[in-house]
């Protein structure tokens, strides 16, 4: 079976998007349990479910802005989610995710409005 490029390419999204999923999800119910938050033990699995959700509507978009938004989002999280409990729920995440964060801005302003979304303008 012969897979294409562009296949091979969905293929390493998909898979960039479930293990960074997958890992802030844990880290943000580890630290909520840590701060006593009462966190039930399915909240990592409808984090990931959401957050794969969004990714794939990013994706899903033909405009290039989309993608290029997805990508910024999907480095910001896995920066997230290696971070200390303090700085992960920092507005400047400690300012241990600068590059990232600033990125993820940069992607986020070429959205011409409602381009992301079915409810373009």
């Amino acid at each position: 079976m012969r897979i294409t490029t562009g296949l091979f390419a969905l293929l390493a999204v998909v898979n960039a998007a479930g293990c960074t999923a997958q890992n802030l999800c844990n880290r943000i119910a580890e630290c909520r349990e840590e701060e006593d938050f009462d966190v039930s033990d399915d909240a990592p699995a409808v984090c990931v479910a959401e957050y794969n959700a969004g990714i794939d509507a990013l994706n899903a978009n033909e405009e290039e802005e989309c993608h290029a938004l997805a990508t910024a989002q999907l480095n910001l999280d896995a920066c997230k989610a290696g971070l200390s409990c303090d700085d992960l729920f920092e507005a400047d995440l400690g300012k241990e995710c600068d590059d990232e964060l600033e990125a993820y801005d940069d992607a986020r302003d070429d959205v011409d409005g409602n381009e992301c979304t079915p409810q373009e303008n």
